[in-house]
């Protein structure tokens, strides 16, 4: 009977996950609420309830889920890692779905995809941190600037169509960070 509702659960919040992943590809973010969303996946709200709390939870699930890929993906990374490597990271996974690309360039969604930024910045420090010798609040604001930096040229090389060859973008970006960053870590 157990693996059976668990079966079932599962089946349950891959709808949900499929009927949000379409939405947000269609870009109907104002439509995305329960009952659209319960609709479209074909179950009833009080079922999306026993799941969620709200459609806010259910959005944070949906970061969980990317950032968890791209966790993988810098964990692959040999250390210490360049902001080259980090980069090329960032704009090749983000790039490789319309739905991962949508999350973080649409400006309805920016504060879920701040907290997105967050997070992974984060978890990159836990694995190598070359600010270890700055304050937490210094850090902070390192952190923040590279993060911010990453995000607005990532944004601007989707809204530009993608133009510019992932490999050249990297290139610079990561050129522009590493020397930033440098002239800081070997103070």
């Amino acid at each position: 009977m157990k693996q059976t509702e668990g079966k079932r659960n599962t089946r349950t919040k891959q709808a949900i996950h499929d009927a949000f992943v379409e939405m947000i590809c269609e870009n109907k973010s104002d439509e995305i609420n329960i009952k659209n969303l319960t609709e479209r996946a074909g179950i009833h709200r009080k079922t999306f309830y026993l799941h969620y709390t709200c459609i806010e939870a259910l959005y944070e699930d949906e970061l969980s889920l990317l950032a968890q890929g791209y966790f993988e993906e810098v964990e692959k990374l040999p250390l210490p890692f360049s902001y080259y490597d980090l980069t090329r990271v960032l704009f090749e996974y983000n790039s490789k779905s319309q739905y991962s690309e949508l999350l973080y360039c649409n400006p309805t969604y920016s504060d879920f995809s701040m907290k997105l930024i967050a997070t992974t910045m984060k978890h990159n420090r836990q694995i190598n941190n070359p600010y270890e010798a700055y304050s937490p609040e210094m850090q902070n604001i390192i952190n923040a600037f590279v993060t911010n930096a990453s995000m607005v040229a990532y944004r601007q090389w989707v809204a530009d169509g993608k133009k510019v060859p992932v490999e050249e973008v990297v290139q610079v970006v990561g050129s522009l960070l590493e020397t930033g960053v440098q002239s800081i870590v070997n103070e």
